[in-house]
């Protein structure tokens, strides 16, 4: 089964395992793969407003789809804002020499370039090793594991 949805740009179909496939016309890319059914689907529809698609398969189950990708879309906004408010963080912390925080950011985003820059810069201080000390007792543990992980691409990158 085939239906075209956003006045003909997209294309929904049903594979005979089960699957559904909505490809963009244009460049002939699948944006997304829907697995619901266990069995072939022998029915498709959508709303006239396309919000929802309904299908029906052999496998006697009837799925109602929804349309999410206004959701999507502003989940993916949220998170980039917040990605984007970490890293100016990052950037004021650097410049106010708060290390210990600066790090802790940094092996948060898994930047590993940016920790070691920030190691450099706490050993370049005048009580470097004891302010890295300092800096690194309260990590987690995966925060550790995260640091160690960057200096074994620390020592493996040649310079």
């Amino acid at each position: 089964r085939v239906l075209f949805l956003s006045r003909g740009m997209q294309l929904l179909s049903s594979g005979a395992d089960g699957n559904l496939k909505l490809l963009n016309i244009s460049d002939q890319e699948c944006v997304k793969t829907l697995d619901e059914h266990q069995d072939k689907a022998w029915a498709l529809t959508a709303k006239m407003d396309e919000s929802l698609v309904v299908t029906g398969a052999a496998d006697s189950a009837i799925v109602v789809w929804r349309d999410c990708t206004a959701e999507e879309r502003g989940e993916s906004f949220e998170k980039q804002e917040a990605l984007v408010l970490q890293e100016q963080e990052l950037n004021n912390l650097v410049k106010e020499k708060k290390w210990s925080k600066a790090l802790h950011i940094a092996l948060t985003l898994e930047y590993p370039f940016k920790a070691l820059t920030i190691i450099k810069e706490i050993l370049l201080e005048k009580n470097g090793r004891e302010d890295l000390k300092k800096a690194l007792e309260p990590l987690r543990e995966d925060q550790m594991d995260t640091l160690l992980r960057f200096a074994c691409t620390w020592n493996t990158n040649s310079k």
